[in-house]
């Protein structure tokens, strides 16, 4: 895993989760929230996974690897407070869906892949 590879697999991931939330395929799927982000989300995951698709064919190794620190630093921050703080702010803000650790764990893998890619930049 490098990061060229890991912005070019993430770019797909974002794009078909995107255009699967969209559809409405993807809450059929189960009742996790995972499957069941705000609607705005969808939107957000299909414009970003495109954009971070065509920055996997730039010749620009610098970005990539940026995007894919980024990508370390966010992904990671979201999953691990997420499982932290989710139950708390579930119930300050009366937001349960937060109580539920999958799309917490979801972003928490997403981030330590961005690591292990980011890890490897020498090797691209």
């Amino acid at each position: 895993m490098n990061p060229k590879i890991f912005l070019r697999i993430g770019g797909i991931v974002l794009i078909t989760i995107g255009i699967l939330g969209l559809t409405g395929i993807f809450g059929q799927i189960s009742q996790a929230s995972f499957f069941h982000p705000p609607f705005w989300i969808n939107y957000f995951h299909l414009m970003l996974g495109t954009v971070i698709f065509s920055f996997s064919f730039t010749h620009h190794k610098k970005l990539q690897i940026v995007l894919t620190l980024l990508a370390t630093i966010v992904a990671g921050s979201i999953g691990a407070l997420g499982l932290l703080l989710g139950g708390y702010f579930a119930d300050k803000y009366n937001i349960p869906e937060l109580k539920d650790p999958s799309d917490h764990i979801a972003h928490l893998i997403v981030g330590l892949t961005a690591f292990w890619a980011w890890r490897n930049r020498k090797s691209f």
